[in-house]
């Protein structure tokens, strides 16, 4: 990024800007009767580096969310690799108070492994595991918000590999943070694919997630193919 010279970032913004005000107007204009929920909407950036949101504007994410949604989760995709992990165990008991339930499922956001084609990969595979993970839902309490803020910096919880200046993709403890409103989801992520979805309710909180760029030229804009698999609920 330090590269890219000021009208090229200027660029950049004007263009991602003219395309976000486009699928805002067509909100606006649009019907929006549809269980009260706008389009979805995914994280867009121009190189994996500024893919990630990070620290301040992380933890105005956390901020908002804890205060607009009732429950969160955070998953396990790798049980069996992280069952003797002390960093991950010690997490998960230093937020067990929040905890409501966990469970076990092969079918979660942006993780499809029922599909008759995943099935027969884990049945002819089964170094990769059984294709199940574990699920951890909380409550939406501050106590575990200032605890996520001391455990991560980042909406994927990646860590931050200093050598290369930038984020690695292998996860320092439990990830894919999700949060639900009326047990309806609200924002998913996927964190070792860097995916991030929103399904906002109104304008404003549309407003709110694209105003959380890194150096301006991260945005979130609508569409993510066959994305209404996705809009998980809570039973």
């Amino acid at each position: 990024m330090e590269n890219l010279s000021r009208e090229c970032v200027k660029k950049l913004q004007d263009k991602l800007l003219q395309s976000w005000y486009s699928c805002l107007t067509e909100f606006l204009n649009g019907d929006t009767t549809d269980r009260g929920r706008m389009e979805v909407y995914q994280l867009l950036a121009t190189d994996f580096n500024n893919l990630n949101i990070s620290e301040k504007n992380f933890f105005k994410l956390l901020d908002y969310c804890f205060e607009n949604c009732q429950l969160l989760t955070l998953s396990n995709i790798w049980p069996s690799g992280w069952k003797n992990d002390d960093m991950v165990n010690n997490f998960i008991d230093s937020i067990q108070k929040y905890n409501i339930r966990n469970f076990r499922t092969n079918n979660w956001f942006c993780m499809h492994n029922n599909t008759e084609e995943a099935l027969q990969h884990y049945a002819e595979v089964p170094e990769d595991g059984d294709g199940f993970f574990d699920v951890y839902l909380y409550e939406t309490h501050p106590g575990l918000k200032e605890i996520l803020k001391k455990t991560t910096d980042n909406l994927f919880f990646n860590t931050y590999d200093k050598t290369k200046s930038r984020y690695s993709t292998a996860p320092h403890s439990l990830e894919d943070l999700c949060f639900f409103k009326d047990n309806l989801l609200f924002l998913g992520t996927l964190s070792h694919e860097q995916i991030c979805l929103i399904y906002p309710e109104t304008a404003e909180q549309l407003i709110f997630f694209n105003g959380l760029t890194n150096n301006g030229i991260t945005s979130f804009e609508k569409g993510f193919g066959d994305y209404e698999i996705n809009h998980i609920k809570l039973q």
